[in-house]
């Protein structure tokens, strides 16, 4: 069990630790009917670990909004925030258009929770 070997004998919600999830455009089918498997485990590990640092990794970009459910730990949605869920969030920005869209990945690179990289092509034949 992923939940006991990182809570290490103590409390479970007592790590503090960071969690890497490489490939995470794996889980973005969370908001499917019915949701992945990995979607579903993605979320109940980060719930059951409240204290843990999470890093998203992945080189699949985002096509569709709902495809960031998975990544409440970006503090975009839920307390504190203006948006009280994911829900809220993803209408809010879809009734934007494409322009919210690029705003929210500018602010989210000058926070420094997204940052995106290009291939050059210099030299390629």
């Amino acid at each position: 069990d992923i939940i006991g070997w990182l809570a290490h004998g103590r409390e479970e919600g007592a790590f503090d630790g960071c969690v890497v999830f490489d490939e995470a455009h794996r889980a973005k089918n969370l908001c499917a009917d019915p949701p992945t498997a990995t979607g579903r485990l993605v979320m109940a590990l980060q719930d059951r670990l409240p204290g843990a640092r999470v890093v998203y990794c992945s080189a699949t970009g985002v096509s569709d909004l709902k495809q960031m459910a998975y990544a409440d730990r970006l503090g975009l949605w839920g307390p504190g925030t203006n948006f009280v869920s994911f829900d809220v969030f993803r209408s809010s920005l879809e009734r934007r258009g494409v322009g919210a869209m690029e705003m929210l990945a500018l602010e989210m690179k000058q926070a420094g929770c997204f940052v995106a990289r290009t291939l050059s092509w210099k030299g390629a034949e």
